[in-house]
């Protein structure tokens, strides 16, 4: 889904100070404890109610309390892990992606102005579900993921869906892939639902045309497969737009300004090695025909060996031995 947000839900999102922040506190493991001590704390309530009239009440109190109090306890932890998480958003970004503390700034600056645009795999808006959103700014993108993760538009060299993404198992997944010129970031998403993929694909190249969006494509007749040689896209995309990552005097990188025209390439159709159906499985299709062996053995000789068995141990009177009595 991809949708303009208004000035309400904007400043929902930045309410904190930044969009950021906002989107980076979606996941922790403090989260995870806090709902464990409410859980522990709600078994133990529940507990102590039930058994009241067994136990008695001191009884049920004392039993109550063995697990509301370390749930209390393991909650207070889970909301000092989260906010403790939490402060540290920008210091995340800045490892994850190199950006400076000015971009941050300026990236919350962008999402509050006109023309902002927020990216969804789909059509929920509840608070859990616009944090782990994307946006696109007039020179900044976020894809929509729970990692910290935020690229300039004018440093992506693609961003594409495809449903040719090799697995190690030898079958093919569904991706979502995007990396930049530098080739020291990328994204990947597997198996992200496809309309929302394509149109979050569309987006991000009518703000930025300059990018490879297709998983095989020719240029001046020579082929490029952008998910499995990214080398060779990256190389070709510096050749194009000159994006070398090279960083502007003062130590700080230039302001992005995102590239107004598409590189003369067309898309191709690769074909690819004939499959037999069995590759998605990897593995486990070793696996299944030891065990397709074992099952047939059985029907063969199964009937056979369980009468020989019934023979040893007098189950079944043979022909000779009912004429001997």
């Amino acid at each position: 889904m991809i949708f303009e947000p208004d000035d309400r839900l904007k400043q929902k999102m930045s309410k904190n100070g930044s969009v950021l922040q906002y989107m980076y506190s979606v996941s922790g493991a403090g989260k995870g404890l806090f709902a464990m001590g409410v859980m522990l704390m709600g078994i133990g309530i529940l507990l102590g109610a039930v058994l009241v009239n067994t136990m008695g009440t001191q009884g049920a109190i004392r039993l109550g309390g063995a697990m509301v109090i370390p749930g209390i306890l393991i909650a207070v932890l889970g909301i000092s892990m989260q906010r403790k998480k939490e402060q540290g958003w920008a210091e995340a970004y800045r490892k994850a992606c190199g950006l400076s503390e000015q971009e941050l700034h300026q990236i919350d600056l962008e999402f509050r102005q006109p023309g902002t645009i927020l990216l969804s795999m789909d059509q929920e808006k509840d608070t859990n579900s616009l944090k782990r959103m994307g946006f696109i700014t007039a020179n900044y993108v976020k894809l929509p993921s729970m990692d910290p993760f935020v690229f300039r538009l004018k440093d992506l060299a693609a961003c594409l869906y495809t449903k040719k993404y090799l697995c190690q198992d030898g079958g093919y997944d569904s991706a979502l892939v995007a990396y930049i010129a530098d080739g020291e970031l990328g994204f990947i998403q597997r198996n992200p639902p496809e309309k929302a993929s394509l149109a979050i694909v569309k987006a991000i190249a009518e703000h930025n045309p300059g990018i490879i969006t297709d998983h095989f494509f020719t240029y001046e007749g020579k082929e490029y497969d952008a998910v499995r040689n990214p080398e060779e896209v990256i190389r070709l995309h510096r050749q194009l737009y000159g994006k070398d990552g090279s960083e502007a005097g003062g130590g700080t990188k230039a302001c992005p300004t995102p590239v107004s025209e598409r590189a003369g390439y067309q898309t191709a159709q690769r074909r690819e090695p004939k499959k037999t159906g069995w590759e998605p499985y990897g593995w486990k299709r070793g696996v299944a025909l030891v065990i397709l062996f074992f099952i047939l053995m059985g029907i063969m000789y199964g009937p056979k060996i369980y009468r020989r068995y019934q023979m040893d141990h007098g189950g079944i009177v043979t022909e000779e031995g009912a004429a001997g009595k």
